[in-house]
């Protein structure tokens, strides 16, 4: 009597996807973080004379990285759907960039009068405050 997987080839366990990436309540295709990474195509001669290519990344901050597989991540790179490239030129265009200053950054008027002490007469949700005095 056979027990077992009849088949000579192991098949392990699998995991179900689910369980291996962080859950989101967010809609499909929201962006929740983003670092700016500058890319280059580098060439260079190794230790022993050889020409060699690679894929540099720098970040902001200036740490530099290298791709693993930059030649081959290259050749496999393909356009952005319409939706995701849509939602990543709007986080970029509202997106502080490294080295604004913190008065570029952060509003100088509230939206409210923060002081007021009576609400106007349209007792409303857009009911303005009036200033005291």
């Amino acid at each position: 009597m056979q027990t077992g997987n009849p088949s000579p080839r192991h098949v392990g366990v699998k995991i179900p996807t689910g369980q291996i990436y962080d859950k989101s309540d967010q809609p499909a295709l929201t962006i929740t973080g983003l670092v700016e990474l500058k890319f280059y195509a580098v060439q260079y001669v190794d230790k022993r004379g050889s020409k060699r290519s690679m894929l540099a990344m720098k970040s902001a901050d200036g740490e530099v990285y290298e791709a693993p597989n930059g030649s081959a991540w290259l050749n496999d790179a393909k356009p952005l759907s319409d939706q995701l490239k849509k939602n990543l030129e709007n986080v970029l265009a509202s997106a502080p960039r490294a080295g604004s200053k913190v008065a570029d950054l952060v509003p100088t008027e509230d939206v409210v009068d923060v002081l007021a002490t009576e609400i106007s007469s349209d007792e409303g949700a857009d009911a303005t405050p009036t200033p005291a005095g």
